[in-house]
């Protein structure tokens, strides 16, 4: 099952806020990728955005130190 099935799922549309589900859709590795590549591509990602949850939560301590 492609990456692409896998989200037009509605068992799994269905669970996923619309704004993440646009994200993941808009931000798929090329058809052509190995199941390797794949799986690069997803940790990728899944790196970058636990790299900006990490500086909005310290963005969010700086606020409350601020306070």
């Amino acid at each position: 099952m492609s990456a692409s099935d896998f989200l037009s799922d509605p068992r799994v549309a269905g669970h996923l806020d619309p704004e993440v589900l646009a994200y993941l859709q808009g931000n798929q590795p090329p058809e052509s990728a190995t199941a390797d590549e794949e799986a690069g591509h997803w940790i990728a990602h899944a790196v970058a955005l636990l790299q900006q949850i990490q500086g909005l939560r310290q963005r969010v301590k700086e606020l409350e130190a601020d306070a």
